[in-house]
């Protein structure tokens, strides 16, 4: 058992001598086939290096499909830059008196391995509660191996991990650094192919990314829902607000307009119900929540809108015969849309607009055309934020 070891042994180490004596050898055009120097799988958009070993008095030419020549043109040792496609390929040409002789390798171009992502769930972290750190991979190759350090902390990773769950034990900076290779490690690779050189480091195997942060003392207050059972309200009506805070210590409202609340002021964290009753019978009401707590500060809006509404309709004739007309005049606020409807059927000249967006219009008119005979009813309808509105005018 011990002599067939011995016999591996010396045939892996007779096979790398091979290896490397084949790949030191000159080119000689003369006697072809020769061995280009170059790694086998590359990065789209990245670059390599090519080199030959030329005998006195040789020359190359290189050239590469699905990539350019950077550096290097007629020398032993050439730059290769990759496109973005799936394969290159590599040529040499070699020249020596009377013989030229070439000689290709087809070179696979993968996605450049990188950590696509890397974040801290929640960040800011809170000191001495669970945080996770959470990261993703872009790339051809998966990653074999994993190093992740936080602060100054390192981390094992597994090759199939892509969390780690943290508690950090004092606020500040943390710097948290990720590192990753799609090379096995020492021990697992493969040996190469004759005249094949060692993989460089390069962006297609090696990737690295960080993320800072700062470990907060105490959590933040937070709002998790701020609703109004209502969007709108008139004068002299009241919708209930409710809330749900977290790490809060007090909390207002504020209403923009100053209309009231059944109350503007609380303690504590939890759910909360409270009124909010319009005082003011126009205009729509931004209402704020703020919460504050060891942490700072967090604040919500939302809107109560005023619904829209009709100050005055009426008709500067209250009968009209077939074939007349009168005049309609009405005056509306807080109003995106307005409508004129006939319930004989008759022509109402605009029959539809869109002032009113204020608080007052002022007086805005439209043409009644009867055509119809029999009692008429014109209905003025408004629409806005807040909801609709209408009102009837009947004409004889």
């Amino acid at each position: 058992m011990l002599r067939s070891r011995h016999l591996a042994s010396v045939f892996v180490v007779t096979a790398l001598l091979l290896a490397h004596s084949v790949s030191a050898q000159a080119v000689d055009p003369c006697h072809p086939p020769f061995v280009i120097n170059v790694v086998r799988a590359a990065c789209r958009l990245g670059t390599a290096e090519a080199r030959v070993k030329l005998g006195p008095g040789a020359t190359v030419h290189w050239q590469l499909t699905g990539g350019t020549i950077t550096a290097g043109q007629n020398t032993s040792n050439a730059v290769l830059a990759f496109f973005g496609s799936e394969q290159a390929t590599l040529t040499a040409t070699v020249t020596a008196g009377s013989c030229t002789a070439s000689s290709s390798v087809a070179i696979a171009l993968k996605e450049p391995f990188a950590v696509d992502a890397l974040s801290i769930v929640p960040d800011p972290p809170i000191m001495n509660a669970p945080a996770t750190i959470v990261w993703r991979y872009r790339g051809s190759e998966p990653p074999r191996v994993q190093h992740l350090r936080i602060g100054a902390v390192d981390v094992p990773l597994r090759e199939s991990d892509r969390s780690y769950t943290f508690t950090p034990a004092t606020a500040g900076p943390l710097q948290v650094n990720l590192t990753a290779s799609t090379l096995a490690p020492v021990g697992r690779r493969h040996a190469s192919s004759v005249g094949d050189p060692v993989p460089p480091s390069s962006v297609c195997t090696n990737a690295a990314r960080d993320v800072g942060t700062s470990v907060l003392e105490f959590a933040p207050p937070s709002i998790d829902y701020f609703t109004a059972d209502a969007i709108s309200a008139p004068a002299d009506s009241y919708t209930p607000l409710r809330f749900g805070l977290r790490e809060t210590t007090d909390w207002t409202l504020t209403s923009a307009l100053h209309n009231d609340f059944t109350q503007g002021h609380g303690t504590g964290s939890g759910d909360f119900t409270v009124d909010f009753v319009r005082d003011e019978t126009v205009g729509h009401d931004t209402i704020t929540l703020t919460a504050s707590g060891p942490g700072g500060t967090a604040t919500a809006s939302l809107i109560i809108y005023n619904p829209p509404y009709i100050l005055d309709f009426s008709a500067d004739a209250a009968t009209v015969p077939v074939g007349s007309s009168t005049t309609l005049r009405f005056r509306i606020g807080q109003t995106d849309r307005w409508t004129l409807a006939s319930s004989r059927g008759n022509t109402i000249t605009p029959a539809t607009g869109t002032e009113g967006s204020g608080v007052d219009s002022g007086i805005l008119t439209a043409v009644y055309q009867r055509s119809n005979p029999g009692n008429d009813v014109v209905t003025l309808t408004v629409t806005g934020l807040g909801g609709t509105m209408s009102m009837a005018l009947p004409i004889q």
